[in-house]
């Protein structure tokens, strides 16, 4: 979402010299309506950091560190911001090219595949709680 509301502040002549202004308040919107689901996830260090940093740090009772999910935050907004570039270019200058229809299918072909993965992620974690009780 970010990295195509860049590209269509910057195609337009509308925006000359209010590009700082437009792109701050584009990540406020971004942060304000998905922050509490993704947590702000935009920035990869915002959640690798942290997750590198309770993983070293001796902190008495501490979880583990979840690293299944590291690698969305890292992965995710870069494969994102790909696509969502041939994305929109596909759509604004109508160049639906071999490229376009390869990552199209590659992307669905992903969802299909987390998706069914989470389900079977979400029964084995419920499995295993009333298992403890």
């Amino acid at each position: 979402m970010l990295l195509i509301g860049l590209l269509a502040i910057g195609s337009n002549d509308f925006t000359d010299g209010l590009n700082p202004f437009i792109v701050g308040f584009l990540i406020v919107a971004i942060g304000l309506s998905l922050g509490g689901t993704t947590g702000y996830a935009i920035n990869p260090a915002r959640d690798l950091g942290p997750r590198i940093a309770h993983f070293f740090l001796p902190i008495p009772g501490k979880g583990d560190s979840n690293w299944r999910y590291a690698w969305i935050p890292v992965v995710g907004p870069a494969a994102g911001g790909m696509y969502g570039a041939i994305l929109f270019r596909s759509v604004t200058e109508g160049d639906y090219s071999p490229v376009f229809w390869i990552s199209t299918v590659v992307v669905a072909i992903l969802f299909v595949t987390l998706y069914q993965l989470s389900d079977k992620l979400k029964d084995t974690v419920y499995a295993s709680s009333e298992a403890k009780n």
